[in-house]
């Protein structure tokens, strides 16, 4: 049995800030429990709200910085837009 996070978590990643909106427990193939964790964040690019999947434990948090539109692996982020996450909530309703 794996200990679910709290929905509502806030983490931070070189000031850009990152909400827990969604937690999915699975069964791998191996038959161990495992943990996706669904974030929601504004681009570093555009400012838009998007959503990102990830692993529920690991170590590093290195989470997507931009939304799909502007995805750019490996590119640093210059300026980052900041919005608050009341807003993004709305957008991605």
């Amino acid at each position: 049995m794996i200990d679910l996070p709290a929905l509502g978590i806030v983490r931070d990643y070189v000031g850009q800030q990152y909400l827990l909106v969604g937690v999915h427990q699975y069964m791998r193939a191996d038959e161990s429990d495992a943990l996706i964790l669904t974030w929601l964040a504004a681009c570093a690019t555009c400012g838009a709200a998007f959503t990102f999947k990830g692993p529920g434990r690991t170590i590093k948090f290195q989470p997507s910085r931009r939304c799909q539109k502007h995805k750019r692996p490996g590119q640093r982020v210059g300026k980052l837009i900041t919005r608050p996450f009341a807003d993004l909530v709305r957008e991605a309703l």
